[in-house]
């Protein structure tokens, strides 16, 4: 009797060891499976996105973009270039940033310029590169600059009328600008901008009070471009 006994206790014993055993292997599977969906996740869908850089900004999407190249002022037609959009809600405005994906052996680097609270911009691969949809090893925010005071166009001192390719400027202060002035524009893209590049046009040796100069802006178009701050000595 106390041999069926001893054999019984055993027997639960077992069963009960069993069941944590079970417990366990269950809860290391679980998390295997887990590991494996976010590496599968991450393939597919390159990084969690939004991903938030260490400035606040967020990589909003991750995509291949046909078109002009804008990013060295060339606007040689490419296909299935590398292409972040970068989105800004951090309530600062940025005059520049760099960002470097590596993948692989392979770096990847964005260069953008003038990127406003609540905007957002497309910006290509600064060589070019082909677009890549392998797994992203690293992100990394290289550079970013802070405009040191809220861009203007200064609207009670320049007075600009644009056209595909030039600008008119004139000096409305109501006294003599005697430095050059630079006019900064960018493309858009609907509601957003389009390019890491700002490009400048100049008025060299300021204006007279009153004084109207036309100047060349070569890549102005005025269907899709904007003028998106001015800078001069005052």
């Amino acid at each position: 009797m106390k041999k069926k006994i001893i054999i019984a206790v055993f027997a639960v014993l077992a069963v009960i060891a069993a069941a944590i055993i079970g417990v366990e292997i269950a809860k290391n599977n679980k998390e295997t499976v887990t590991a494996e969906t976010e590496a599968t996740t991450a393939f597919f869908s390159q990084l969690k996105l939004p991903y938030t850089l260490s400035n606040g900004c967020e990589i909003a999407e991750i995509k291949s973009y046909n078109g002009p190249f804008v990013e060295d002022g060339s606007d040689v037609e490419k296909t299935d270039v590398f292409a972040l959009v970068i989105k800004n809600t951090t309530g600062k405005h940025f005059q520049y940033m760099t960002i470097n994906l590596k993948i692989g052996e392979k770096d990847y680097n964005f260069k953008l310029t003038t990127l406003f609270d609540n905007s957002a911009v497309t910006v290509l691969e600064s060589s070019g590169a082909p677009y890549n949809d392998k797994k992203i090893d690293t992100v990394t925010l290289t550079q970013s600059v802070e405009f040191s005071s809220d861009p203007t166009v200064h609207p009670k001192e320049l007075e600009i009328t644009v056209m595909d390719g030039l600008m008119n400027v004139k000096n409305i202060s109501g006294k003599d600008i005697t430095s050059d002035i630079y006019v900064y524009y960018k493309l858009t893209d609907g509601d957003d901008w389009f390019g890491g590049i700002t490009y400048r046009a100049s008025v060299n040796g300021g204006l007279k009070n009153g004084e109207l100069r036309q100047i060349p802006a070569n890549h102005f178009k005025k269907e899709s471009c904007k003028v998106v701050f001015t800078e001069y000595e005052k």
